[in-house]
């Protein structure tokens, strides 16, 4: 015989509002006699030795989670025990804290997308989606709570706000710039001795966000003028042609030649 009767202190959860949600217990009759579900087990009315399990004996589940925060495990009910029945518990509520994005790493990069970027912020383990702007990314990590890596997809010229996505909402965003890649139309002058440390001017087009200017594979120092100037010193090198090109986070430029002349002979 099963009585149900509704237990105050027990049932899904605790909602926003803190208070209790009564649910249905089962007073049961076993083997020691009728016994309170609410309040107290009976002798066989639990699953080894983990009183957050309860099911019926004829049921058979396929998956169960631990109630105290335990990993998910499964188990198969013994049906020779002779106990009376089991009872399965209702799942219980948790409330996840919405995402917090603080930053983004590097926090530009080129049109065509694929380089990888690191995101840190709080609550981030449960990360379902990272998205630029409305473009979501094909492939990010979640390193740990506190950080993410992610894939840029392509984009277009200009900032776009990047945020994740858990169950617990969604993040504020943080800005990161698609760049065009430089161009290099001059350089002026276009020639100087193989001793270096001439000056040369280079001119093009997004210019602004240079991080290295090389003449072959030699490094030059450099000052960045404006979006369309930078000011160089022209490395040492062995006389003849050489491919000068610049780097940004939107890619590196097409090459330009200049010409290391020899010293004159005597």
């Amino acid at each position: 015989m099963h009585r149900r009767r509704l237990c105050p202190d027990r049932g899904p959860g605790r909602g926003p509002d803190h208070r209790a949600r009564p649910g249905p217990c089962a007073v049961q009759r076993d083997l020691a006699g009728e016994r309170d579900q609410c309040g107290e087990r009976g002798r066989r009315g639990h699953l080894g030795a983990d009183p957050g399990l309860r099911l019926h004996a004829h049921q058979r589940p396929r998956q169960w989670t631990r109630r105290a925060g335990g990993a998910a495990a499964h188990h198969h009910p013994d049906h020779s025990s002779g106990a009376g029945s089991y009872h399965h518990p209702r799942p219980e509520h948790f409330y996840v804290n919405a995402p917090v994005l603080t930053g983004v790493a590097p926090a530009s990069g080129p049109l065509s997308g694929g380089n990888t970027v690191t995101l840190t912020g709080a609550h981030l383990i449960e990360a379902t989606a990272v998205r630029f702007g409305t473009t979501a990314a094909g492939v990010f990590t979640v390193v740990s709570d506190a950080q993410i890596t992610a894939v840029v997809p392509p984009g277009v010229t200009g900032p776009v706000g990047v945020t994740v996505s858990t169950a617990g909402g969604t993040s504020n965003a943080v800005p990161y710039t698609y760049l065009a890649a430089p161009t290099v139309t001059t350089l002026s002058p276009n020639q100087g001795p193989a001793s270096g440390g001439n000056t040369v001017t280079v001119s093009g087009t997004n210019l602004a966000q240079t991080t290295a200017v090389l003449f072959g594979t030699a490094p030059a120092a450099f000052t960045v003028v404006s979006d369309s100037h930078i000011v160089a010193d022209a490395p040492p090198g062995a006389a003849g042609t050489v491919d000068v090109t610049v780097i940004t986070p939107g890619g590196t430029s097409a090459a330009v030649s200049y010409t290391r002349v020899p010293p004159p002979g005597i």
